[in-house]
């Protein structure tokens, strides 16, 4: 509560400075930040005051710039901090090297040169220009313009100047996002920033306020979505899921027609219901995608586009199963996860069962804290016995329903002891199986 206070205070002052600046310059608006806690901390960390000087000396002019400027000025916690400046990709390079710091080449081919300094990350991008221009000039307006949003389009310099072309910080005072300039221009650039527009709305904007125009582009342009690699479409779409808003976003990607696009055109009314029930109770991505999904043929459709990881496949095959068990109460509840839990299920799967269920959070929190037992039989305690390995495996199933039926008492000793009986019926039972096959052939 005490942060969504200070979100909304810090929203009215951009308000008004912006206001403010508006009136003194018909420019890019900038703004005095060096009273701004979050701001001091971040550029007077050592490892950023080490970048700085390094591009200074070279006299390049070196900015904080996207996400870590965008969050700073909501109040946020951010995860990076990702610098921009005019220099080369080269020069960047170059100066690095000089100055004894680790490079990792992963972003090359984007203008981007990782910086590991104590084991810290920082991207340095050189600034984004004209791809059609011979010669083209670094600014960071024209980085700005190439940029998606206008709240990812601003900067800040080491002098504490908040610099915004766009109307970033308007945008966010007014809880909106926008996109730079032409809305049609930068989705044809990257279709992907349909998806990227949804993740931010539902980080930024107020629930169901979209601008028309906006909301126009994203019609026109949706079918352009099926281009986008499907591993692009998973990792924005996890995001979208989590957001609080989540339902009102995935309607409003249904209105526009982008849902059909991303192989999630079935989607109802009715997926949208079970989307905003389960979002009550969980931010998990994938169990929040299970909300859309019917059956395991339209996951099998999907997963062969987006590549789900394994454990994720895994754990949407898990409440698929399992989404429609109901029970009589709460005893009921406990034991069936339970046994979930003893048998090797991961742990946030079944809580994640418990969530989709909507099970009082009183029970998922008992059984985060619940010590699970270990079955005490091992695959080598049987071999130990010197039977025949044909029935190895339904002798150690019978053993653990054992084990789980009497609620993880019996010992060791005496499920060893059964195993014994269990071999033997079990291996009776093979033999009069393979009897009645010989004299059926022989028949």
């Amino acid at each position: 509560m005490l942060r969504g206070c200070r979100r909304l205070l810090l929203a009215v002052h951009l308000h008004r400075q912006f206001r403010k600046a508006s009136s003194e310059s018909s420019h890019a608006a900038r703004m005095d930040l060096s009273h701004y806690e979050g701001v001091k901390k971040v550029l007077q960390d050592p490892h950023v005051q080490r970048l700085g000087q390094i591009f200074r000396e070279r006299n390049k002019e070196i900015r904080l710039v996207g996400g870590v400027v965008r969050d700073l000025l909501m109040g946020l916690d951010f995860h990076d901090v990702d610098l921009a400046t005019d220099a080369t990709v080269e020069e960047i390079q170059a100066a690095l090297v000089e100055a004894e710091i680790r490079t990792v080449p992963t972003g090359l081919k984007h203008g981007t040169v990782l910086a590991v300094i104590d084991h810290v990350p920082f991207e340095i991008t050189t600034l984004r220009t004209d791809e059609n221009d011979s010669a083209p000039d670094r600014t960071f307006l024209l980085d700005a313009k190439c940029r998606d949003f206008t709240v990812n389009a601003m900067s800040i310099d080491f002098d504490h100047c908040l610099h915004d072309y766009f109307g970033g910080w308007a945008d966010l005072a007014h809880r909106r996002v926008r996109f730079v300039a032409d809305a049609h221009a930068r989705i044809r650039e990257d279709p992907q920033r349909i998806l990227r527009y949804f993740r931010f709305h539902g980080r930024i904007a107020s629930p169901g306020e979209h601008e028309p125009e906006t909301l126009a582009a994203i019609t026109d342009l949706a079918p352009r979505m099926a281009g986008v690699a499907g591993e692009r479409i998973w990792t924005e779409f996890a995001k979208i899921l989590a957001a609080p808003t989540a339902a009102s976003l995935v309607a409003t990607m249904v209105a526009c027609g982008v849902l059909q696009h991303i192989q999630l055109a079935h989607v109802t009314a009715r997926h949208l219901h079970e989307l905003e029930r389960v979002r009550g109770r969980s931010s998990h991505a994938v169990t929040l995608l299970v909300t859309l999904i019917d059956d395991h043929d339209q996951l099998k459709q999907l997963d062969a586009v987006w590549r789900l990881a394994n454990a994720e496949k895994q754990h949407a095959v898990f409440l698929m199963k399992h989404r429609e068990e109901k029970f009589a109460n709460v005893d009921e509840q406990r034991r069936v996860a339970e046994d979930f839990l003893a048998d090797r299920v991961p742990p946030e799967t079944v809580l994640e069962y418990a969530a989709y269920q909507g099970w009082a959070p009183e029970l998922v929190q008992s059984l985060a804290e619940w010590p699970i037992p270990v079955f005490p039989v091992t695959g080598r305690d049987l071999h130990a016995l010197g039977k025949p390995g044909r029935v190895f495996g339904a002798v150690l199933q019978d053993l653990k329903a054992d084990w789980m039926a009497s609620r993880f008492t019996i010992s060791k000793e005496e499920l060893m002891e059964r195993a014994a009986v269990l071999w033997a019926v079990k291996q009776d039972e093979i033999d009069k199986a393979t009897a009645a096959r010989q004299a059926a052939r022989k028949s």
